[in-house]
This record gives structure tokens, sequence and C-alpha cells, in this order.
């Protein structure tokens, strides 16, 4: 996952291109930079030509619930020349707006944090920034909430 945008906002199309060639052949995905560009459409077509698999957005709002209108247009343009792959969906939105959108996939960021009382023994030593990462905790996924999402959208 990637996305490199000029400083006017436009598709950097050589950096990316550059970064797709170091994938080795594994499916690309264009993160929501494309929620940011100046003129998405145009990024679009490049980005199919440059041949990246997928792009995730959440239709230039948030919420998506917000940008599922422009999500649906995308969707409408790739014509399945590129996935579109709707994000920030939770298992309270995820049925209707793949309904409303029509999309056959979706992305969500489905972490919680679990203690790790393991590096509390000496509080004057961390192994990295002193702020970030914190060293006391970790993030793993969050079963109950993908499996909410999933309960959800099998029953649409």
């Amino acid at each position: 996952m990637f996305g490199v945008l000029t400083a006017e906002g436009a598709l950097d199309a050589r950096r990316n291109a550059r970064l797709l060639a170091r994938t080795g052949g594994l499916p690309a995905v264009f993160h929501r930079a494309v929620d940011v560009m100046s003129t998405p459409d145009d990024g679009l077509e490049m980005l199919v030509d440059l041949g990246v698999r997928r792009i995730l957005t959440t239709g230039r709002r948030a919420p998506i619930e917000d940008g599922a209108d422009c999500v649906t247009r995308l969707i409408e343009r790739a014509r399945g020349r590129i996935e579109i792959l709707p994000g920030g969906m939770t298992p309270r939105i995820a049925p209707r707006l793949i309904r409303q959108i029509g999309c056959s996939q979706i992305h969500v960021a489905a972490f919680r944090r679990r203690d790790d009382p393991s590096s509390r023994g000496n509080p004057e030593v961390y192994f990295g920034s002193a702020r970030y990462p914190p060293e006391d905790s970790y993030e793993i996924a969050d079963r109950a909430f993908i499996s909410g999402v999933r309960r959800a959208v099998e029953g649409t």
C-alpha cells in the first residue's frame, strides 16, 4: 500500500511507478491519498495505466457515509479496470453502504490495543521513541469487530 502525490496534490506518476516496480508483482493498493488529490478522476486513470490493482478510499470525505456517492462514481468510472476499495466501514454502516455503493469488497481498520506488562520492569529504559509507539501495549486484530462486520454483511 502506498500513495505519493506532488506538492500540488496531483498523482506523482514517476514515484508511484518506482514503488510499484518494487512490489515484485504483488497486487498494489493506492491508499487514501486519492481522497486529497486535486484531480481524482485523472489520478484514477493514471493509476489504471500504471497497473495499480486497487484504490482505498472514503470518497474524499470522512466518514465514508459522507463520501458514498463519490465512491459509487469511482466504481462506475473504474468499470472493472481497477478495484475500488471503500474504507472506514463499521458493523453498523457496512450493510447499508455495501448496498448503496454497490461494492464487492470493503476495508476496515479493526484493531484494539492490548496491554503488555513485560516491558514495565524498568521505566527508565525504552527501546524506541519516548513517545511512539508505546511500549507497554501493542495492537492486535479485534476479532469481535471483524465478526460484527461479517455478521452484518452476511445478513444483507
